[in-house]
């Protein structure tokens, strides 16, 4: 299908190059945060709330919290992170 020189050519928005914003990361973040105000540990994956946890007092939160910290170094450890 040949175009003729009287006719516009149309391009279609799907063809539309898009930028990239220079200032996104690749880089993906993993935040664990125990609130004592509102006994609420939260979990943010790409600074989104994932997970709220509500928890019944200050030292139950903070015992939960400092498990999920621990179990997230002892995953760290498994998948040899720190292997040189």
């Amino acid at each position: 299908m040949a175009i003729q020189e009287n006719q516009p050519l149309v391009l279609k928005n799907e063809w539309e190059v898009k930028q990239k914003d220079k200032f996104t990361s690749s880089a993906q973040n993993l935040t664990i945060t125990f609130n004592k105000a509102t006994d609420e540990i939260t979990l943010l994956v790409n600074n989104e709330v994932y997970k709220k946890v509500k928890v019944k007092d200050a030292l139950t939160g903070n015992v939960k919290f400092h498990d999920a910290v621990g179990t997230l170094i002892q995953k760290f450890n498994l998948w040899g992170f720190d292997a040189k």
